[in-house]
């Protein structure tokens, strides 16, 4: 049997229109990674993963998104095992980091200034809110050591729609997907102009994995 392939989830990068276009799970759908909020204990109850505090970074007894949690993370909490990723083509979709940024900001209706300084304060933010932290931590997060852990991978780049849809023909052959569809429209009350030379100096710094993400070679098909 083939398995289908593993999409790892970056908040804000086509998550809900690739899960419905592609996995046929509409927004309100849960499943065992997408749209399930829960804490980790209570998920390993619910699917019988025996407890394993492995990540000092994970808040246990918080409520998270499960599909909001890095490939590292999910591995590390026994949620994911390698042998899955090893047989399965495992792919992700990135794009430019301030556009990234500024979308988060419109989504949590929260001002730029505001979530920078809650970034300044992110052991504070990890603990308290840390639905909110796994939104804003950089992308490079996410698929750290991607090629370690799946022989097939692809890192797409949100501004490549007809990429990411000729790739994936490959693997859902039965799909035919409008890339013009818009699934989730976040407001548009904030920009990149309402950002000073001082929020973008640290932006910049803080994202700076996510912009070397296009000078490295992220494609084994």
């Amino acid at each position: 049997m083939t398995l289908s392939p593993y999409f790892v989830h970056i908040p804000k990068n086509m998550g809900n229109f690739i899960y419905k276009n592609y996995y046929n799970i509409n927004q309100t759908d849960k499943t065992r990674f997408y749209g399930l909020y829960d804490s980790i204990y209570d998920y390993y109850d619910t699917y019988g993963i025996p407890y394993s505090k492995k990540d000092e970074n994970i808040v246990y007894n918080s409520t998270i998104s499960i599909d909001h949690l890095t490939l590292e993370e999910l591995l590390n909490l026994g949620i994911l095992f390698k042998k899955d990723l090893e047989e399965r083509f495992v792919f992700a979709i990135v794009r430019e980091p301030i556009d990234r940024f500024i979308s988060l900001c419109n989504y949590w209706n929260v001002p730029p200034n505001q979530i920078i300084y809650n970034i300044t304060k992110i052991h504070l933010l990890k603990k308290m809110k840390y639905n909110l932290y796994q939104h804003f931590r950089p992308q490079s997060d996410y698929i750290k050591d991607i090629k370690k852990h799946a022989k097939k991978y692809h890192i797409f780049f949100m501004n490549k729609p007809h990429e990411i849809r000729d790739v994936l023909a490959t693997y859902f052959p039965d799909k035919q997907v409008d890339f013009g569809e818009k699934i989730y429209k976040s407001r548009d009350t904030y920009n990149r102009s309402m950002l000073s030379r001082e929020n973008m100096a640290f932006l910049q710094n803080y994202y700076r994995e996510d912009f070397l993400l296009r000078s490295q070679s992220f494609l084994t098909i």
